[in-house]
């Protein structure tokens, strides 16, 4: 039984453009007979409207199994997921570096604010100090 399956797969997959360009001519020749017919003279603008997908599949990704192309697909959205996170993990860390080169920044300028204003107040209590012995 498997080997039936395997021979009839192997055969399909290397016939797969002719069982294509079969089935379209197929569905042509069932439009063809909807068409009226006439003669050269009569015959006017007949136009035949044929749909295609919108994202261009490869040839050889339409005979694959399903389980292989949800695989696929799962990989491909993982990876794009993956890099997504990469990108907003490594916005993440700059934002986080950036906050503490700002919060370091601060921190110094906060010392040096603390130690003038000590230092003036300091220089008061002296001075009242200076003032009151006199």
């Amino acid at each position: 039984m498997i080997t039936v399956m395997g021979e009839s797969y192997n055969f399909h997959m290397e016939n797969a453009a002719i069982s294509i360009l079969i089935g379209k001519l197929d569905i042509l020749c069932d439009m063809s007979a909807l068409m009226p017919l006439r003669s050269s003279s009569q015959e006017q603008a007949v136009y035949l409207f044929l749909t295609k997908p919108l994202v261009e599949q490869d040839d050889e990704d339409s005979w694959e199994g399903s389980l292989k192309k949800i695989i696929r697909v799962v990989e491909k959205s993982s990876s794009d997921v993956k890099a997504r996170f990469s990108s907003k993990t490594h916005e993440i860390m700059e934002s986080i570096q950036a906050m503490n080169e700002k919060g370091v920044v601060q921190d110094r300028q906060l010392k040096v604010y603390i130690d003038q204003t000590v230092k003036v107040q300091c220089d008061k209590i002296i001075a009242a100090i200076n003032r009151g012995e006199q």
